[in-house]
């Protein structure tokens, strides 16, 4: 006969208490006895009328009076001319090609493209800088916006945000060189 240890022995009765409690505890029974809650109405709360659009009227018109991604809340104002600056001539759509619509822009230190909606036919072009397209020549794409040119205006086109409307600065050429500048000296690629 083998002997068992007293730690192996104490093992056999502890695990054989906890399968009699486990054994039993499986058939556990809530008491019956406490009655069930009584069941209650819940009401509706009353909703105010929908035709009382006053004042949410005035919230979506203060919003639009503060739009919420514009530097200081408030839309961009018209910028005013400097005494000594050459006023700009109006640029007509018939003297130089429709302006294209730059959908977005990729930069890195190697090489950078725009995708841009073609005037010409409406479709998407993949350009770089030297590229034609619609009779303008890019010259440089850079974060959010391209520079063109075309034989008789100079433009920049920002990329157009969801929601929003393309803008375009565009500056004609009078005898071969600009009629505004565009850009203040030093700005970032021009």
């Amino acid at each position: 006969m083998t002997q068992f240890s007293a730690q192996a022995l104490l093992s056999l009765v502890a695990l054989a208490a906890g399968g009699t409690v486990l054994a039993q505890g499986l058939e556990w029974r809530p008491d019956v006895s406490v009655a069930p809650p009584a069941p209650h109405r819940v009401e509706r709360p009353v909703e105010p009328a929908r035709d009382d659009a006053g004042p949410i009227d005035a919230l979506v018109e203060a919003l639009h009076g503060r739009p919420l991604f514009t530097p200081g809340r408030r839309p961009p104002e018209p910028v005013a001319e400097s005494p000594g600056a050459v006023p700009a001539v109006a640029a007509d759509s018939d003297t130089f090609p429709p302006v294209p619509e730059v959908r977005g822009t990729a930069t890195s230190a190697d090489r950078s493209v725009a995708i841009v909606l073609d005037p010409a036919d409406n479709r998407l072009r993949r350009v770089a800088a030297g590229d034609e397209v619609g009779g303008w020549t890019v010259l440089g794409i850079y974060p959010g916006k391209i520079q063109l040119r075309s034989d008789r205006a100079d433009a920049v086109v920002y990329a157009v945000m969801p929601g929003g409307e393309s803008r375009r600065d565009v500056t004609p050429r009078v005898g071969g060189r600009q009629a505004a500048v565009t850009a203040a000296p030093g700005a970032e690629g021009f």
